[in-house]
């Protein structure tokens, strides 16, 4: 058997044994594009933008007025892409944490974002972990990593060579039968569509297993629990506008703030997200403080890690969210692509199964009157 025949099957065999479940990743993730852009839709009250610049003091206090017993884990700015112009501020009370979307001019509250619908809610579960409890992270990366060789299996069947690859390219239009047509489909468009497709794939699946990748070339990007560690002072933590002022200060470069994360115990340093004009919304840089005296005890970024680049990149790459309507339809039409792959595979493979079974059919039906 030729090396093409054993890729064949090989492209063949993972198709049918993954395939439901790559179309239905790929259909969940071609929703998810437009998850902010839904919410919005539904919600737009949740989004009110008022004239003015409304200090994290005076938003603070707006919170404790209407959550007492609120802790704030969590803050997006508006220059993140997630609040939509808006301050995102999670907010837990007892066991439950509430996503409340402010008004950067006025600081007052303008609703409860994590009302969202229960669907998109499951549907991003589902498409992150396929439900499955703690591995399914890495189950649906490793399907990430099974559609990439699948599609790279499918250029190499598809390779006519070089005289001929701009035949190749081209859709019959005189397609003797429908299983002449689908392979001609199922050719061109799976060609035309690899590039997109092996970056939204790739980048999602190396998500989980990014940081563990650059130990295997020596490079730490973690930061040790003692590193993180600081011992609070009697006097308490600083109000937040004076650390912000101190991180300016210290970190003058770093002029746009995305996420501000705050300790889970008092021992623990506060996390600011900065990031330069030309990175995406979440915060390409890492930096923590002891909100207790404003001295910055660590940094990551791209400019003092090695490989933090691609980390800072993964996910905006993956799911569109930073980019504009007309990449999320591209986006969102490009996941549905193996979706048609799968469907027009299956029925190649079955005409080609029919005509097999006919063909030894009529073999054994002569033999017969020999």
């Amino acid at each position: 058997m030729s090396v093409k025949k054993v890729i064949g099957k090989v492209h063949l065999y993972l198709s049918l044994v993954f395939g439901i479940f790559i179309v239905l990743l790929c259909v969940s993730g071609s929703i998810l594009v437009f998850d902010h852009d839904i919410k919005k839709f539904q919600h737009p009250e949740l989004y009110n933008v008022s004239a003015g610049n409304a200090t994290y003091s005076e938003i603070e206090s707006n919170i404790k007025e209407a959550y007492p017993n609120g802790k704030i884990n969590r803050i997006y700015t508006p220059e993140g892409p997630f609040g939509l112009g808006t301050y995102l501020y999670w907010v837990k009370e007892g066991k439950t944490v509430h996503t409340l979307s402010i008004d950067p001019g006025t600081g007052e509250i303008n609703g409860n974002e994590g009302d969202e619908s229960p669907f998109i809610v499951w549907l991003k579960s589902f498409h992150s972990t396929l439900l499955i409890p703690v591995y399914g992270i890495y189950v649906v990366a490793w399907i990430g990593f099974i559609l990439a060789f699948i599609l790279l299996t499918g250029l190499y069947m598809w390779w006519p060579g070089i005289k001929k690859t701009i035949q190749g390219l081209k859709l019959r239009k005189n397609a003797p039968n429908s299983y002449a047509r689908f392979s001609s489909w199922h050719k061109v468009i799976g060609v035309y569509t690899i590039p997109i497709l092996l970056v939204i794939t790739l980048s999602g699946a190396l998500i989980p297993f990014y940081v563990g990748m650059l130990g295997w070339f020596g490079i730490d990007s973690t930061m040790s629990a003692e590193e993180l560690t600081l011992q609070p002072t009697p006097e308490g933590e600083l109000p937040l506008d004076v650390l912000l002022a101190k991180l300016k200060e210290n970190e003058p470069n770093n002029n746009v703030l995305s996420q501000i994360r705050y300790p889970a115990s008092p021992e623990k340093a506060i996390e600011f997200r900065t990031k330069r004009l030309q990175d995406p919304g979440f915060g390409s840089n890492r930096i923590y403080m002891n909100q207790y005296t404003g001295e910055i005890i660590g940094k990551q970024g791209i400019d003092t890690t090695p490989g933090w680049i691609g980390k800072v990149w993964l996910f905006p790459i993956h799911t569109a969210v930073d980019f504009s309507m007309f990449l999320k339809i591209v986006y969102a039409l490009a996941g549905l692509v193996p979706v048609f792959l799968m469907f027009s595979g299956l029925y190649i493979w079955w005409f080609k199964r029919r005509k097999r079974r006919q063909t030894n059919t009529n073999e054994q039906l002569v033999n017969k009157h020999l």
